[in-house]
C-alpha cells in the first residue's frame, strides 16, 4: 500500500500489531508528498527499500536487510500472498482505482494550492503505480533473492 500511495514514512511508531500478531500500517500522512519528484524525474517505478526521503530508519529497510543478511526468514508464501493482493488491485479498473483517491487528492491539491494539472499528474501517477505494480514486485523480489544470494559476511 505504502508503494501505491508513494508514502515514505515507514517508521515502527506507524504500524501496530494486533494480539493475532496481524500488522496494520497507520498514519498514512505523507501519502503523496513525494509524487512529484516522481513526476519530475520521469515516474520511477521501481520497488525498493532504499528510498528514503525522510532519512528515517525505515521499517521496509530493516526487514529486507536483515533477510538479505540472513537475520530474517520470509517465506515464499509471503511473496505469493502478496501477488495475490496485487492481483485484485490490478484487476479493479482504472476510473474505480481513482475514485478511491479522489477526496484525497482533492483534498491534498486544495491545501497545497496544487492547479488541475498537477493534479492530473497525481492522477497519472496513482494510475502509473497501479498498473506497474505487479512487474515491479516481481523486479524487486528477484532483486531481493539475488541479493541475499549474494551476500557475503563482513
Amino acid at each position: 500500500v505504502d508503494y501505491l500511495i508513494y508514502n515514505y514514512d515507514s517508521k515502527l511508531d506507524n504500524y501496530i500489531v494486533n494480539e493475532q500478531k496481524q500488522v496494520y500500517g497507520i498514519d498514512k500522512e505523507q501519502a503523496l508528498k513525494y509524487i512529484l519528484s516522481f513526476y519530475n524525474n520521469g515516474w520511477d517505478t521501481a520497488m525498493t527499500y532504499d528510498f528514503n526521503p525522510n532519512n528515517i530508519y525505515s521499517i521496509y529497510k530493516k526487514i529486507f536487510c536483515d533477510y538479505i543478511s540472513g537475520f530474517q526468514k520470509i517465506d515464499d508464501s509471503i511473496f505469493n500472498e502478496c501477488m495475490n493482493v496485487i492481483k485484485k488491485v490490478e484487476l479493479i479498473s482504472d476510473n474505480e482505482y481513482l475514485d478511491i483517491f479522489k477526496n484525497f487528492v482533492e483534498t491534498y491539491c486544495l491545501q497545497n494550492k496544487l492547479d488541475n494539472t498537477i493534479k492530473g499528474n497525481i492522477y497519472e501517477g496513482l494510475l502509473i503505480r497501479k498498473k506497474m505494480l505487479s512487474s515491479s514486485f516481481i523486479d524487486f523480489v528477484n532483486n531481493l533473492k539475488n541479493a541475499k544470494n549474494n551476500y557475503k559476511v563482513r
